[in-house]
């Protein structure tokens, strides 16, 4: 399980924001400590974890919006797995516990943020920004749910889900409701247990329900947990391995060998994705350094650190042969998101500002006066041929190829 996780090729996506990686690993590193930490007070009744769990909940709910899907996962598998292997017993009361938990630390760091925005004087709409159910209607929405739901069970972004995820986890269904009503004692714990197995298989949907839209790759922090339980669980044997069958014991080894297969296949996938993220950086740079050179000779100017530099279109990487590609990974800073309310130009100019090239980047409040740059640039040829930059009263605007 931890091999397969760890290996996933979604990490590759979500490691690209070099700026966040820490914490990021750090955020998914409090977030299963706090769901061991609920554990120990739910199954063990050691409740003096709770002071510790909450406030770990908390941090890592702050830290980043996946966080809180991949809880409620950990949280579920942690729950399907004591029943399956332990006394169920309690398992209708273990399970409102687990929720009362979870709300409990869901409110307190709700109210937190509501204390932290206020007294600093915060205004910011990003998640709101991000709910499409609101802005796109309920039709659309439901598309963009039935596309994610086919990108993930039917693995139609080959580079980051695999092919063995919707069989896996049928067959994962089916071991698990065995076990589970092997080890039934009553109908509503039973009962209980099916509706956390629904829930763990809709996890890592429970962003796109919420926002109406397909996710990032990088935010879908959930899919490397079931991926790896469906597949890692059913190379386990049985409880009572003393009178496994010989057909059973050669599922378990089959089932060993193809998770032994998934484990490459994702090393591999990450690996490619790495590189072409790699060589599209290096290719950046070099673009970056010749871009920056011609924009200080239109410019013309000594403050080159206040000097709006405005990108309209978009630049591929241009890399050789055929890449392995993610949502971001093999692409260009100077073509990534183009189609966003500036284009490339927050991406480009991070880019320039983080390579030592002083400009002031356009802000997203500055649609109009993008899509101004647009309409003065209609005409010109894309970079590098000369005039594909120019000045726009204060600002520098280049030209990369005709806007989406």
């Amino acid at each position: 399980f931890p091999a397969l996780f760890v290996t996933s090729p979604v990490f590759a996506e979500q490691y690209l924001f070099v700026l966040q990686a820490f914490e990021i690993s750090f955020a998914i590193l409090l977030c299963i400590l706090a769901s061991i930490c609920s554990g120990k007070a739910v199954y063990q009744k050691e409740y003096f974890w709770l002071p510790v769990g909450i406030p770990l909940m908390v941090w890592t709910f702050g830290s980043y919006q996946s966080m809180v899907p991949l809880y409620v996962c950990l949280v579920l598998l942690s729950y399907l797995l004591f029943y399956m292997n332990h006394s169920p017993e309690h398992a209708l009361s273990q399970g409102f516990l687990h929720v009362a938990i979870f709300l409990a630390g869901l409110v307190l760091y709700g109210a937190l943020s509501l204390i932290i925005k206020s007294v600093l004087g915060i205004r910011s709409s990003y998640i709101s920004d991000l709910i499409r159910w609101k802005t796109e209607g309920w039709r659309a929405s439901l598309l963009w749910i039935w596309i994610e739901l086919r990108n993930v069970l039917l693995a139609k972004k080959p580079a980051i889900y695999s092919g063995l995820y919707l069989p896996s986890m049928c067959l994962f269904v089916l071991q698990a409701m065995g076990y589970g009503w092997k080890n039934k004692t009553s109908g509503p714990n039973y009962f209980c247990f099916l509706a956390a197995g629904g829930l763990f298989l809709a996890s890592p949907f429970f962003l796109t329900l919420i926002m109406g839209c397909v996710q990032e790759t990088r935010s879908q922090l959930v899919y490397p947990v079931t991926a790896a339980c469906f597949l890692s669980h059913l190379a386990v044997p049985p409880p009572d391995r003393e009178n496994l069958r010989k057909w059973r014991a050669g599922a378990l080894g089959l089932f060993t060998a193809i998770g032994l297969f998934s484990l490459s296949r994702n090393s591999i996938a990450a690996a490619q994705l790495f590189q072409s993220a790699w060589e599209a950086y290096r290719n950046d740079v070099l673009t970056a350094n010749r871009i920056y050179e011609d924009i200080c000779l239109v410019a013309d100017r000594p403050d080159m650190n206040n000097c709006l530099v405005i990108f309209t279109g978009g630049r591929s990487a241009k890399l050789a042969g055929l890449p392995a590609m993610g949502d971001l990974s093999g692409l260009s800073f100077f073509g990534a998101e183009a189609h966003g309310s500036v284009g490339v130009s927050g991406r480009a100019g991070s880019l320039l500002l983080i390579l030592g090239m002083e400009i002031r980047i356009i802000s997203a409040e500055q649609e109009d006066l993008y899509q101004q740059a647009v309409e003065f640039m209609r005409d010109a040829p894309d970079w590098p041929a000369p005039g594909s930059i120019r000045k726009m009263g204060e600002a520098v605007v280049v030209r990369l190829s005709e806007s989406p």
